[in-house]
């Protein structure tokens, strides 16, 4: 397994520098058979969408095969890690999931002594420190996290939309999950917020899992840390809420590649995160 973060060796901006239905509530799975993946879930945030999808056989180095989504007012956000140990920083991304809390992975901070931790939102920086599950760590020699899950508490809060967790319906294997992540282009451009859509494959208490077919998109290095959402019918409307968070993968983000999501919906890693952000919406 390998893990989805990115050292950075050319960071523009204030860092361092580029890489290394009803009022009940039921899965939106349209009843019958799989439903359809998309290869553009801005929408599913709020977003617009940047530009058309590249082709399939164009791989990038963020969400493989997925489409560029507006970062204005957008609650996913880079996360930039700065270590003493590395010349470069390292690139995750997270999701706002209080306006002073970024929901991320542990493992862009484990093993790493961090000297800076920095959010991207807006075109802005904002400082944080992050705190990370007490069980968290690598391991499968390096390339995979348990328990992979962190919070960084903001220096100032943020007038930006925030992400809801999705707790009032299991996720089962089929669920079409939107997915969101930053990273490295096919030309080595950076801060660009890439979005798709994947098929739950499995789930467990460590992960929600999905492998790459080659239908709808992929997570890959720059994503770690990214959401993994799925949509509802509440209230009358569509409503999504995060299940998982970029964690690391089997392959070379290709076809093959099996996800691993971590899973914020078991008992202690949502218990973690209520605790350190206990604003935290749930849906």
């Amino acid at each position: 397994m390998r893990s989805k973060l990115v050292l950075l060796c050319l960071l523009a901006l204030t860092t361092a520098s580029c890489s290394g239905g009803g009022d009940s509530d039921s899965n939106d799975n349209g009843g019958g058979g799989e439903p359809p993946l998309s290869t553009n879930a801005c929408s599913v945030i709020g977003l617009s969408t940047r530009s058309a999808a590249l082709p399939s056989d164009q791989p990038s180095l963020r969400i493989i095969n997925g489409t560029a989504c507006s970062t204005q007012n957008s609650p996913v956000v880079e996360v930039i890690v700065q270590t003493a140990d590395s010349r470069f920083p390292f690139l995750c991304s997270g999701s706002l999931i209080t306006p002073t809390d970024v929901l991320t992975a542990a493992h862009c901070f484990l093993g790493k002594t961090v000297t800076r931790t920095t959010i991207i939102a807006n075109g802005a920086s904002i400082t944080g420190v992050a705190q990370v599950h007490p069980q968290a760590q690598i391991i499968d020699g390096g390339g995979q996290a348990i328990f992979d899950v962190a919070v960084v508490r903001l220096a100032r809060s943020l007038n930006i939309p925030t992400l809801p967790i999705l707790v009032s319906v299991p996720v089962v294997e089929n669920d079409v999950m939107s997915i969101f992540g930053y990273g490295l282009d096919e030309n080595g451009n950076l801060e660009t917020l890439r979005s798709g859509q994947t098929r739950v494959s499995a789930v467990n208490t460590q992960y929600v899992e999905s492998e790459y077919t080659g239908e709808g998109s992929n997570s890959c290095n720059g994503d770690s840390g990214g959401p993994g959402l799925i949509s509802i019918q509440k209230d009358g409307r569509t409503q999504s809420g995060i299940v998982g968070i970029v964690s690391s993968g089997s392959e070379d983000c290709g076809i093959g590649d099996l996800s691993l999501y971590t899973n914020v919906t078991s008992a202690s890693n949502l218990n973690f995160i209520q605790s350190v952000a206990p604003g935290t919406n749930l849906l």
